[in-house]
């Protein structure tokens, strides 16, 4: 009850309020489409870093809530809710870095191919990892997979890949000013109404759609950093504004943060050339963000194995700090592994 309170405030004050309608929207932002090949900007790549970060964060205070469900408390529920901005993130650069397609069955069949190839196999192998370790069933296996329900956030790459096969359309409507707008009704309707979350027991991109029509349709704009300095003030209220809501309605706080998500992005977005990715930190944030599908598909396991090793008894600021700093290095650790091994594979098979 309380999240769907602070998206309705939040939605309506965009809504309502003429300068955050206008820079929610675009709709006066001049559209261009290139298909020229996306570049390759390590901005980005420290983007989807700090979304990395945040999910592993996130499925710590999963492992608290599931183990110790009566000790959550405040800050647990904010460290939570403020990292929820990671699944926009993720879909807002999907749609960003995509390289536009032309029309026609053969540009789309090869555009599918190449997804298909880069995110199955990996999505596969570690389906079937976690198949033989808690030794499913060959039936159970598949409808996992299909469902993405044999870890908690594989259902993210299901959506995903739906949202790829509806990318020419979504490119067809890029210039429309109305593709956000309908994008965001779209996503407020999948939100509000629960079985379209994962009807048939499929996880559904309905709820996502506006994340990554946002990162289509503005791609050049954001491509060629156009976003202007003035324009900080107020995604910044929007961001205190969420954050209020999250410390004064504490509960815990999921994927579908609309706002916040393009928000804090449209932030950061304007202060890239106050973040200079020679320091060690931002450096550090950004090969997360290089590797991010290895860490993505084997952090669960790893921030389970630490979390159970560990087996906290209570909710204190240092042993939290101990399970996510562990949770956060063995997984880029063992992300690394898993891609170089990977990788030497495909070559051995080529």
């Amino acid at each position: 009850m309380y999240e769907l309170i602070t998206v309705s405030v939040l939605v309506g004050a965009v809504i309502i309020d003429p300068t955050l309608r206008k820079l929610f929207f675009r709709q006066k932002t001049p559209i261009l489409q290139k298909h020229g090949l996306t570049p390759h900007i390590p901005y980005f790549d420290f983007l989807r870093g700090l979304a990395m970060i945040a999910v592993v964060l996130i499925h710590v205070v999963y492992f608290y809530n599931e183990y110790l469900p009566d000790q959550i408390n405040t800050p647990m529920l904010t460290l939570n809710n403020l990292s929820r901005f990671a699944i926009p993130f993720f879909f807002i650069t999907s749609g960003i870095l995509l390289t536009p397609i032309a029309t026609g069955s053969r540009p789309y069949l090869h555009f599918i191919k190449k997804k298909l190839w880069k995110l199955i196999p990996p999505y596969l192998l570690c389906c079937i990892a976690i198949a033989l370790y808690h030794d499913f069933n060959l039936h159970d296996t598949l409808l996992g997979t299909i469902r993405g329900s044999l870890a908690v956030p594989y259902y993210f790459l299901i959506a995903l890949f739906q949202l790829y096969l509806i990318y020419p359309f979504v490119l067809h409507f890029k210039k429309s000013p109305w593709l956000l707008p309908i994008s965001l009704l779209i996503t407020l309707v999948c939100y509000a109404w629960p079985v379209l979350w994962a009807p048939f027991t499929i996880p559904f991109a309905g709820r996502y759609f506006f994340f990554f029509a946002f990162g289509v349709k503005l791609r050049e704009f954001f491509l060629n950093n156009k976003i202007e300095q003035k324009e900080l003030p107020y995604w910044a209220a929007l961001i205190l504004l969420y954050t209020a809501f999250a410390l004064a309605l504490p509960d815990i706080y999921y994927n579908v943060r609309i706002i916040y998500g393009v928000a804090l992005f449209s932030l950061l977005m304007i202060l890239q050339s106050k973040i200079s990715l020679g320091n060690k930190l931002a450096a550090t944030i950004a090969k997360f963000g290089q590797n991010s599908l290895w860490i993505y598909l084997t952090h669960l396991v790893v921030v389970k194995a630490i979390f159970y090793t560990i087996l906290p008894q209570t909710v204190t600021f240092s042993m939290v700090t101990l399970i996510s700093t562990l949770s956060l290095t063995l997984s880029f650790f063992i992300a690394a592994i898993m891609q170089k091994c990977y990788q030497k594979g495909i070559r051995l098979v080529s």
